[in-house]
């Protein structure tokens, strides 16, 4: 099984470190492909904590947006401007760690909780049409705005959920050459990475200074997790739901960036395994596991149970070795060079990448979100306002 575990976490840094590529292809390929169940699932679980773990990566030095670390741009777009972009990696890194070691140690019960949780659908889908209500305005609203921005950021929120909504609902996923990329890439790219890019000063990326010792962020870790936790336990809200909750509750930059990486791998974690207790899959990776068995059980747990564990805490590790080693390589390769020219080259690539992933339908898509995604920093709000593209679809499922 180590194996397993091991060419899991080749995968996941695949699918982490390139854009637009994500876990999910890798569920349709084993699931056309003969391979060992058993093998086929701890595989799974490992490629989805170590994409956790490594997706920071191109978000930080290349702007490039995940679900789960969209938020993440701007805060460590400035650190790596100030040249501590490995900085922002560790931080990430410590919250992902941290969170996923966390909840492994208590998996069992947290497992029993979401069953417990997701067992009456009724009051369950109550209590999050709820939470994601109070959440959505929250984003919204912020006390320090004025009533004129407080309205740009309601119509941001309005804007960019009515946006989200279109592009959950459409085959986006299998329109391009490659089936399995995330419907999301293009919007969230379009929303988040582009207008950064398009408004990209004409200066030097300094080189990026690491600092082995950071101080840790707990308070963010344990934000990370309860966010992550939270929102792994209901079908149809996402990681990303859990990033715009860390949004609302953040410290400073530091303590931020650690509580995405933990709210990140939180969710990962807790999704592959609670499926075996609840029998309710949250994910593509859930999905696999719960056609090996079908039947959650909290007791007697499948033998697997205790692979898909182990596999958990050796994925987690092994990608807390590889990580910061993969950041430095990127920190060497964007040193010193013009932003600006950065950005243009970035920017074509994720023209180029979004076409094979999504053909014309997701450039429409890109240019859509790109201009919903200028309207905060051209008109002063926040956005974290455009997380309504996450929030609002997976309210709008549970009404």
């Amino acid at each position: 099984m180590l194996l397993w575990v091991l060419m899991g976490v080749g995968v996941g840094a695949v699918t982490g470190l390139t854009p637009g590529l994500h876990v999910n292809a890798l569920v349709l390929i084993l699931s056309a492909a003969e391979v060992d169940p058993e093998g086929g699932a701890v595989m799974l679980v490992s490629a989805a904590v170590t994409h956790t773990f490594l997706d920071f990566i191109p978000t930080t030095f290349l702007g490039v947006p995940d679900e789960g670390t969209a938020l993440s741009i701007f805060p460590s777009h400035r650190m790596v401007m100030e040249g501590y972009g490995l900085k922002a990696v560790r931080l990430s890194l410590y919250g992902s760690l941290l969170s996923s070691l966390a909840l492994c140690s208590v998996i069992l019960p947290a497992s029993g909780l979401a069953y417990a949780l997701t067992s009456s659908q009724h009051y369950g889908r109550a209590v999050v049409a709820v939470l994601l209500s109070m959440l959505a305005l929250l984003v919204a609203v912020d006390a320090r705005i004025s009533a004129k921005r407080g309205a740009v950021a309601l119509a941001s929120v309005a804007l960019s959920g009515a946006l989200g909504l279109v592009v959950l609902s459409s085959p986006l996923s299998v329109s391009g050459a490659l089936s399995g990329a995330s419907p999301l890439f293009p919007m969230l790219t379009g929303l988040y990475a582009v207008p950064a890019l398009l408004m990209a000063r004409s200066v030097r990326i300094p080189p990026q200074k690491d600092e082995p010792h950071v101080m840790m962020r707990t308070s963010g870790v344990a934000k990370g997790l309860l966010a992550g936790g939270l929102v792994s336990l209901f079908p149809g809200v996402s990681s990303g739901v859990a990033a715009a909750a860390c949004s609302v509750v953040k410290g400073d930059d530091e303590e931020y960036i650690t509580s995405l990486g933990g709210a990140n791998t939180a969710n990962a974690v807790l999704t592959s395994f609670a499926v075996l207790v609840t029998g309710r899959p949250r994910s593509g990776v859930g999905a696999y596991i719960n056609s090996l068995h079908p039947t959650g059980t909290m007791y007697p747990l499948p033998e697997m149970a205790v692979w898909i564990l182990i596999s958990l805490v050796i994925s987690s590790l092994v990608a807390g070795l590889i990580t910061m080693p993969m950041a430095g390589l990127f920190a060497r390769a964007v040193s010193g060079l013009s932003y600006r020219r950065l950005s243009r080259f970035i920017l074509a690539a994720l023209l180029a990448l979004t076409f094979v992933f999504g053909g014309v339908t997701g450039l429409i898509v890109l240019g859509a979100a790109t201009v919903v995604g200028s309207i905060p920093p051209r008109l002063g709000c926040s956005r974290a306002t455009l997380m309504g593209c996450i929030i609002i679809p997976a309210l709008i499922a549970y009404l």
